[in-house]
């Protein structure tokens, strides 16, 4: 599949699409049950699956080999800090409900994901920023 899709375009998908899949997941988990959830959550799991791969693929070909250390690190840093996020989930549930710990994740993959497609380029001697 990498050879196949440039990586902006393979980016976008496979960040976007799992963040539409959330966002859509508190509503058919009450229309659909437990069934149509673990559908959604096997797309969303397909999907993602592809940016651990692409990430470091990314990395090599956009800095330069003194920054790809440091760039890296930052990377898989912002991994790790998306998933201590979600140390308060207990917290957020009994704010705001269950259902923002799908709505938020999903639109900031969203948000991140047009971002990424929009600002980005497939070479980085072509980037206009």
């Amino acid at each position: 599949v990498y050879d196949v899709f440039n990586h902006r375009l393979l980016f976008a998908v496979a960040l976007g699409f799992p963040g539409l899949l959330n966002i859509l997941t508190p509503t058919f988990a009450d229309h659909g049950g437990w069934l149509v959830t673990s559908i959604f959550r096997f797309f969303t799991g397909l999907y993602t699956a592809l940016l651990t791969p692409l990430i470091p693929g990314l990395v090599n070909h956009w800095f330069v080999p003194s920054e790809l250390y440091r760039m890296g690190i930052g990377v898989w840093l912002a991994v790790e800090f998306g998933r201590m996020f979600f140390c308060l989930t207990g917290d957020i549930v009994n704010t705001v409900g269950w259902e923002f710990l799908f709505y938020f994740p999903g639109g900031l993959s969203i948000f991140i994901a047009l971002l990424f497609y929009i600002f980005m380029t497939e070479d980085p001697l072509e980037n206009h920023w």
